[in-house]
């Protein structure tokens, strides 16, 4: 199992390129990024836990480097949110291609239905840090996300991705993930969820 932290800020399309150069300068050379998640939801779940699974087929990705014909199958066991950091604990599994179309079958048999597509273009860094004795990165990303519904909006987001095997301090984490985002002036976050500003979309 996995745990996730990280905070994302709306950034205006016309101020994209200057930021990306902003961070390029600070971090170096960037990787480019493309992340095409599918979601699924459960059909006999209550309203509020519309999503259980994510398919995700990473492209050319810097830190995850299955561009091998695989999926990524994703299923969060505890996900928080607080003033625009999410803390997640994830399941994850890679699938073949020829697997991914029996887990889909199995995901309808199941009782999920298609929800949407999200997709994220951009670019990606990658940023070492310490902490007592581990060393960890953390990932700004700067990308575009569109969605099938014709939702497009542009966002940083600076992430933390590691095993739950690794004692690390939350607080420590967020402290350093806020840092990022003052070293280019931002200090607003957005505290919606994607799916809400997806779905919501109109």
């Amino acid at each position: 199992m996995s745990v996730e932290i990280e905070k994302k800020a709306r950034i205006a399309e016309e101020n994209y390129l200057d930021l990306c150069s902003q961070i390029q300068e600070k971090y170096g050379t960037p990787g480019f990024v493309t992340k095409v998640d599918v979601y699924y939801k459960n059909v006999f779940a209550p309203e509020p836990k519309k999503y259980t699974v994510r398919l995700r087929k990473l492209s050319n990705d810097v830190w995850r480097s299955n561009d091998n014909g695989k999926y990524e199958v994703c299923s969060k066991v505890r996900k928080t949110l607080d003033d625009g950091t999410e803390v997640n604990e994830e399941l994850e599994t890679e699938l073949s291609v020829k697997d991914t179309e029996a887990f889909k079958a199995a995901l309808s048999n199941a009782g999920l239905e298609y929800f949407y597509t999200k997709t994220k273009n951009g670019l990606e860094w990658t940023i070492p840090l310490k902490y007592k004795n581990h060393n960890f990165t953390l990932h700004a990303e700067v990308f575009k996300v569109t969605s099938d519904n014709g939702y497009k909006d542009y966002f940083l987001e600076i992430e933390y991705t590691g095993s739950c095997d690794i004692e690390l301090d939350t607080d420590f984490i967020t402290e350093k993930i806020n840092t990022v985002f003052l070293n280019f002036g931002i200090s607003e976050f957005e505290t919606k969820k994607y799916q809400d500003l997806i779905v919501n979309y109109k």
